[in-house]
């Protein structure tokens, strides 16, 4: 199903183009779901008319995506900046270590620390604005709303206060139009909870338990135990109500219902027309259970399959480096950042995978997109007067989304993400550089050579001269300074 079906199963009844407002955070990894479906129904439609309210922060990446996309090579949307901080910038300045998304992240899992997690996605994860920022980002909407008048509403699954200012508007009877929720995530994440037989106890792991899928026997108990857990959160967890009545009170809605992720899938989705997903069942969890679901809700379910923007017209040459083999995805979102030790050890599986899927005859490549730790990763040296660089200075890089080529391993990053890759070398480095190159090193040890490139291609091993001589290909943006690995 293509992007475009949001639209055309939403709207329904209307006739001419639709007005269509999409409220979305400007994170990428939620707002590219909305892109993509933007982008497709300029595709069959360039006279359609779209609205985004976003945080200033999506505005360039908007002009860089859909500019000239419209008629004549027009801008094709029109973008209504939303006052207050960014959801990630939010959870930045945090001061509290217990609320704070990377503290909370990098604790392992066990019987004190998993619960500790649940606590901060229950309570703080979906709601990490103030009362203040929330009630203004809400009359933001409402005022955007009354300008536009769209006939369709696209929310963000986890933009809280657009959520609720969408759903509570319309509740009040003032404006009419059709909500939907448009998100990325896996089917599981909106039905598990409904399955027979108290499956989401024993079946699905729970959030912040690192169980392994399927539970095996011994861990039940556990993830029974984080269930209970997370029940009592919901029924003690004072944070939602009190941020209700704030807003409730600041904005003048004295109905008002905070709508946030956890509570509107528990909810049934109260309010909400449709719930557009970007999977689908034949690629989503084969264990979903999808026959004994309430049909009511089930109903307005639209799986679409993987939203996203056609690769060939953007980028050719990624395009053609994915047509040669099944590719793994390596995108733990946007969100997450790694050090090296982390990377490492996500290079050692991803060398395991691929050796393994070799032996049986099958060649794999990976699409991995790395953000790396600045905080918790050492800097090292690698200006004048470093040994790499003299070896180093005079390349640069094409500003193309690639990584790296060899015949054991195979990284990108995806266009939209930030230029980070994992390579085959023998020790850590640093490079800054703007045009792709080859490097030629033996596993042993030191650099061999390096040899400019026109094309990300992986050479001949008989290029190589014998022995265990490997060659990568690099390529990337020019942004921050990156590492490289070999394992």
């Amino acid at each position: 199903m293509s992007p475009s079906t949001v639209i055309q199963a939403a709207s329904g009844i209307i006739m001419a183009p639709p007005k269509v407002l999409m409220l979305v955070n400007s994170e990428l990894g939620q707002a590219n779901v909305f892109i993509a479906t933007a982008h497709a129904l300029l595709q069959e439609d360039p006279g359609v008319d779209i609205h985004f309210a976003s945080f200033p922060a999506l505005q360039e990446t908007l002009r860089d995506a859909l500019g000239g996309a419209g008629d004549h090579g027009s801008t094709p949307f029109t973008f209504h900046p939303l006052p207050g901080r960014a959801m990630f910038k939010c959870f930045q300045e945090e001061e509290d270590l217990n609320n704070n998304i990377h503290t909370v992240s990098l604790q392992k899992p066990g019987v004190r620390n998993s619960p500790n997690s649940q606590k901060f996605i229950m309570t703080k994860a979906f709601l990490c604005w103030t009362a203040e920022e929330f009630a203004s980002i809400y009359k933001s909407v409402d005022a955007t709303i009354d300008h536009v008048k769209p006939d369709i509403v696209l929310v963000d699954t986890i933009f809280t206060p657009a959520i609720t200012a969408a759903r509570d508007i319309r509740a009040n009877g003032s404006k009419d139009y059709k909500l939907a929720i448009l998100s990325p995530n896996s089917l599981k994440d909106f039905v598990h909870h409904l399955e027979p037989g108290l499956a989401a106890f024993w079946k699905w792991p729970v959030v912040a338990s690192a169980n392994m899928m399927p539970i095996p026997w011994y861990w039940v108990p556990f993830n029974i135990y984080l269930v209970l857990r997370m029940i009592w959160l919901v029924l003690t967890n004072k944070n939602v109500a009190n941020m209700g009545k704030k807003v409730a009170k600041l904005v003048g809605s004295p109905n008002l219902e905070i709508a946030e992720n956890i509570s509107l899938c528990h909810n049934n989705m109260k309010g909400i027309d449709k719930i557009f997903i970007g999977s689908r069942a034949e690629v989503d969890f084969p264990e979903l259970d999808l026959v004994n679901l309430p049909q009511d809700y089930w109903a307005r379910i639209v799986p679409c399959g993987p939203i996203v923007r056609p690769i060939q017209p953007i980028e050719p040459e990624l395009s053609a480096w994915l047509q040669r083999r099944p590719t793994v995805l390596v995108n733990l979102g946007s969100h997450c950042v790694v050090n090296e030790t982390e990377a490492v050890d996500m290079a050692r599986s991803l060398r395991r995978m691929m050796d393994h899927s070799r032996k049986s005859g099958k060649e794999l490549q990976v699409l991995w997109k790395m953000k790396k730790d600045s905080i918790r990763s050492p800097d090292l040296e690698t200006g004048p007067g470093s040994v790499l660089y003299a070896r180093f200075s005079a390349l640069r890089l094409r500003r193309i989304p690639c990584a790296l080529f060899s015949g054991y391993h195979q990284s990108q990053t995806p266009y939209w993400g930030r230029g980070q890759f994992c390579a085959s070398l023998t020790t850590v480095v640093r490079i800054h550089s703007t045009r792709p190159y080859a490097l030629e090193y033996r596993r042993s040890s030191s650099l061999a050579g390096l040899t400019p490139m026109t094309s990300p291609t992986e050479p001949n091993s008989s290029e190589l001269g014998g022995g265990e001589a490997q060659r990568v290909v690099l390529a990337g943006r020019n942004q921050n300074s990156r590492r490289f690995w070999w394992m």
